[in-house]
């Protein structure tokens, strides 16, 4: 029972369920302790929802957001999949300049960590505001520039990059998308 239990949360670490659902969160392999972070939430139905935001990827059966007044009382638990966009005070300073953390939702369940913020937007599923700095879900990245969406592998976006910046005539090359984030957020300010 135990080994189907472990062999639960490895698959649920990349998987999602049939409703679009994470069973497990990257998050939750990186071992992250989620503060509480102020912070404004759009919900799918337009309202907007200001407070103090704590992630709680244990959820069962779907991870959440606890939602906390100023004095620390729990006031409510927000699904992911019922939130929209959701931006939260704190930033991972290693990889942006932002003083701000931004969610978004790319189709029906999961929210989104936006990376960088000039004209190539990326994005990682991992919810992590400033808990553990440089860290990043590299398996599997959204990448949106004017034209199109695509979901890549740190690879596939390292080569995909220095073919584009190599057809404007720009040498350079990166050995970590960290890197590459780094330089596309400084290009943008």
């Amino acid at each position: 029972m135990r080994g189907c239990f472990l062999l639960l949360i490895l698959l649920g670490s990349c998987l999602t369920t049939l409703l679009g659902q994470r069973l497990a969160l990257p998050g939750f392999m990186y071992e992250i302790d989620y503060k509480r972070h102020p912070g404004e939430m759009i919900l799918n139905n337009g309202r907007t929802i200001r407070g103090i935001f704590q992630y709680a990827d244990l959820g069962f059966p779907s991870n959440y957001f606890k939602c906390y007044s100023e004095s620390g009382s729990l006031l409510a638990k927000f699904k992911e999949s019922e939130i929209r966009k959701l931006t939260l005070a704190g930033a991972d300073t290693s990889l942006s300049r932002k003083d701000s953390t931004y969610f978004v939702k790319f189709g029906k369940s999961s929210l989104y960590r936006q990376l960088t913020f000039g004209s190539i937007l990326i994005y990682d599923p991992l919810i992590n505001v400033n808990e553990r700095l440089g860290l990043l879900y590299a398996d599997f990245l959204v990448v949106q520039d004017r034209f199109k969406k695509d979901f890549l592998t740190d690879r596939q976006l390292l080569r995909m990059m220095e073919k584009k910046l190599k057809q404007n005539k720009i040498d350079r090359s990166f050995k970590t998308v960290q890197e590459l984030i780094r330089y596309l957020n400084d290009v943008a300010y």
